[in-house]
């Protein structure tokens, strides 16, 4: 009953855009050149439900039978919103394509955690492991740490909502081949080029069809039988929810693909900005650690505390980390600590040259 109902309204409509516009609109080119952008109505009629169609759910199907009954008239006016009409045609083949392929298989990605090497974990910072801390200007040597410079892997998405999204962008096989994980993959740019054309589209025909509903005058009914009567403007607009829908769907799916990219994209980016902190402090220690073999002609700026714009305290950190990591590999670290502790000890006192030799001498025991 509401599908006879619905084309008896849809046939109705196909005197509304005389209403809702003076002069009528241009026919679509029946057998259009490329060059144009045109295509035929029906190529457009046609466009529309295959894109329906190729969404694989119930509302799909109906959306397309609900295509099927709209009359040319309204259709013609739709069509006036699209930009370009060769462009919408090949993007919807292009869609139909990749999502047939998704259903057979190619394409899809498990969605699972990347595994991370154990030799490698991620840098979990705080203000005071930073090699540019302020902290430690009061003059105690126990608080500042070693520079951390282990490598970063990115931390890619994850998530049961974000599960659902990449479900969704693998069921038209819009991430790209070749990774791994499709935590780690971008969508696919022909794919993201596709879904823009067909965005674009639709926001130009829904931006018509919403002109054509809004010009029709209120007092305009259509009288439905047994003294019935609807709005025309009404029924115009309940014609445009399928477009809403279509376009909707679209813009969805583009921004899910968007935002799959930009994860990525800010997972790695984040992770390289993390790992140039590191590499910076690798650099810092190696050229401490060099200092504290130096024995003969160290550079001063390692001999001065921080109060006085040096890194002292940091090779004290440096040779303290050094200590532990050999002590839980079964090294005997009994010299290296007796050394280390009178390094202290002289730094208490403001000797600090004395301090960095004791540090040395830590350092050696500790390393040979």
């Amino acid at each position: 009953m509401k599908n006879l109902l619905y084309l008896l309204i849809s046939a109705m409509l196909a005197v509304l855009p005389a209403v809702a516009q003076s002069a009528p609109a241009p026919d679509v080119a029946a057998q259009s050149s490329p060059a144009s952008g045109d295509i035929s109505l029906s190529e457009f009629r046609q466009s529309l439900i295959d894109y329906s169609t190729s969404l694989a759910t119930v509302q799909g199907q109906n959306m397309a039978q609900r295509l099927q009954a709209i009359p040319d008239a309204t259709l013609l006016q739709w069509y006036q919103g699209v930009p370009d009409g060769r462009a919408f045609q090949s993007a919807v083949a292009s869609f139909r394509t990749k999502k047939m392929a998704a259903r057979s298989g190619r394409g899809s990605f498990p969605v699972t955690r990347p595994s991370v090497s154990a030799a490698i974990s991620p840098i979990r910072r705080t203000s005071g492991q930073a090699l540019a801390s302020s902290s430690n200007l009061s003059g105690s040597i126990g608080t500042i740490t070693a520079p951390i410079f282990a490598l970063s892997p990115p931390e890619y998405p994850s998530g049961g909502h974000w599960s659902d999204m990449v479900g969704a962008l693998q069921g038209i096989s819009a991430l790209q081949s070749g990774y791994p994980d499709s935590s780690q993959a971008r969508c696919d740019a022909d794919h993201d080029a596709t879904l823009s054309v067909m965005v674009s589209t639709f926001r130009g025909v829904e931006e018509v069809a919403t002109s054509i509903c809004n010009a029709i005058p209120d007092p305009v009914v259509i009288i439905l039988g047994e003294g019935t009567s609807i709005p025309a403007k009404e029924i115009c607009f309940g014609i445009n929810v399928v477009l809403s829908l279509l376009s909707s769907t679209s813009e969805a799916l583009w921004q899910e693909c968007e935002a799959q990219s930009n994860l990525v994209n800010g997972a790695e980016a984040y992770a390289a900005y993390q790992n140039t902190i590191s590499l910076s402090n690798l650099e810092f220690r190696l050229m401490a650690e060099e200092n504290l073999m130096n024995t003969a002609s160290p550079m001063a700026m390692f001999e001065l505390p921080q109060l006085n714009g040096g890194y002292l305290e940091y090779c004290r950190a440096i040779v303290g980390d050094t200590i532990t990591k050999m002590a839980a590999l079964g090294y005997n670290q009994l010299a290296a600590n007796a050394a280390l502790l009178q390094g202290d000890t002289y730094y208490g006192q403001g000797s600090y040259k004395l301090a960095f030799k004791s540090y040395q001498k830590a350092y050696i025991a500790t390393a040979n």
